[in-house]
């Protein structure tokens, strides 16, 4: 049975009656969600090595810059183990932008919000006409189902009583702001994950149009 039908039909019975109808799946809405807590942690600590270099009002000399480049590696070599991988990073960019493009969807929305409200012991005083002025603002306000499906699981484990509309409203703006501020992150990532590759796969003088330059990429 599906969950919002399941939910207008037992309304008015007890928690201990309710009818335990299968969860829908809403699983491949939450792949950013996924994503993000296996890198997103990972993404924030990508920075290009700084290293000491020779002072700057006189050239660093041909022993200086392969000590200064051995030292970069040595720090790429330490520090890429807790980076993502390139793919991991695209495929991440690839799933965020996925989500802030799609259209609204009421199904989904209505199924969402339906499976928050099914899991919780106190209903509000009418839940049907709550899930059908829920899943009308937020299509009016246009959130991607990605973004409410975030929002709703994001409510039923944290949210200790029964969230408003203003709340679930509000829970979506916060993630869809998350998900915008995380895809800046990856892109910003992007360049030091390849040049860091780069670096490590070829021998000799590091590329650039200088040591100092190139050695001191800031992430942000």
């Amino acid at each position: 049975m599906n969950s919002t039908v399941a939910l207008t039909q037992r309304q008015s019975l007890p928690a201990e009656q309710r009818s335990r109808s299968p969860l829908p799946n809403l699983e491949p809405f939450l792949a950013v969600e996924r994503l993000s807590a296996s890198c997103g942690r990972r993404l924030r600590r990508v920075s290009w090595p700084i290293v000491p270099m020779a002072s700057s009002w006189r050239e660093e000399s041909p022993e200086e810059k392969a000590q200064a480049d051995s030292a970069v590696r040595a720090a790429l070599v330490e520090q890429e183990s807790a980076w993502p991988t390139v793919e991991m990073t695209t495929g991440l960019i690839a799933e965020i932008t996925a989500a802030l493009d799609a259209p609204p969807s009421k199904s989904i929305t209505q199924t969402a919000v339906a499976l928050m409200l099914d899991t919780r012991t106190r209903l509000p005083p009418n839940p049907a006409l709550f899930l059908e002025v829920a899943t009308r603002d937020l299509l009016e306000l246009g959130f991607q189902p990605a973004i409410v499906v975030a929002a709703c699981e994001h409510l039923r484990r944290e949210a200790r009583f029964m969230p408003e509309i203003a709340e679930i409203i509000e829970a979506c703006r916060a993630i869809q702001i998350r998900y915008r501020r995380l895809r800046i992150d990856a892109e910003a990532a992007i360049p030091i994950l390849q040049r860091a590759a780069e670096t490590l796969a070829v021998e000799g003088p590091l590329p650039g149009t200088g040591a100092r330059e190139v050695r001191a990429i800031p992430h942000r």
